[in-house]
């Protein structure tokens, strides 16, 4: 497929597409303990349905904008389909994780699980951790919370989370590398997180969420009104 202009974010294949959103998500994930396994297939699908929306805005490029569509919509459109093919197939454990720090016993993460939600009896030598203490064996600054609260998230709605976090950072570094082109000062754009990703999550899942309703949300995030 050849394009007419400048591709949006220099993906210009579904190859770079599939190394560009697997070198976003493999990085985070294994924070969590957690190795993503791809489905190639569904790349070239989501690449082709999205060159395909980026291809009939160009037509429709009313405006004349240099790119059309512009970076934002095209973010919409590019998450819109990676959430709706979902290329994230399966999430392989990468390895054990201490639960109980300091006492050298270590469990694979469904006896983890069972212990932290006081579902499988502990042994007396054992003493749990405050969940809200850091966890120092697991190197990456989490608490044992944060760490199971993130690993849940990431099976029920890996896809979805990735899919909007993807499409944002990229809107974002386009949207800061054309502010320090113009000589513009820089915006402070922060990740959104808690309850907002919570629900955001729910409706990409549950709902029917359109590429403009995602446009008008990174718009939102992105503090851009025009």
């Amino acid at each position: 497929m050849e394009w007419v202009s400048k591709p949006p974010f220099d993906i210009s294949n579904a190859s770079l597409l599939e190394g560009s959103f697997t070198r976003h998500c493999v990085p985070q994930l294994s924070l969590i303990y957690f190795e993503p396994i791809f489905s190639k297939p569904r790349f070239e699908d989501i690449f082709g349905a999205w060159k395909e929306d980026l291809d009939r805005s160009e037509k429709g490029n009313f405006k004349n904008t240099a790119i059309s569509p512009d970076h934002i919509k095209a973010a919409a459109h590019l998450t819109y389909w990676i959430r709706r093919e979902a290329p994230i197939i399966d999430l392989i454990t990468l390895r054990e994780y201490v639960a109980t720090p300091g006492s050298g016993s270590q469990y694979d993460e469904h006896e983890t699980i069972k212990i932290e939600r006081g579902l499988r009896d502990i042994p007396d030598t054992i003493v749990l951790p405050d969940p809200e203490v850091i966890v120092a064996t697991l190197d990456n600054g989490m608490t044992m919370k944060e760490f199971m609260e993130d690993r849940e998230k990431a099976v029920v709605y890996g896809n979805e989370l990735f899919a909007f976090s993807f499409g944002f950072h990229l809107a974002k570094a386009y949207e800061e590398q054309k502010r320090k082109e113009l000589g513009l000062i820089s915006k402070s754009i922060a990740w959104p997180s808690g309850a907002y990703i919570d629900d955001l999550c729910y409706f990409l899942k549950f709902k029917n969420v359109s590429p403009h309703s995602l446009d008008l949300i990174y718009r939102a995030l992105l503090k851009i009104s025009d």
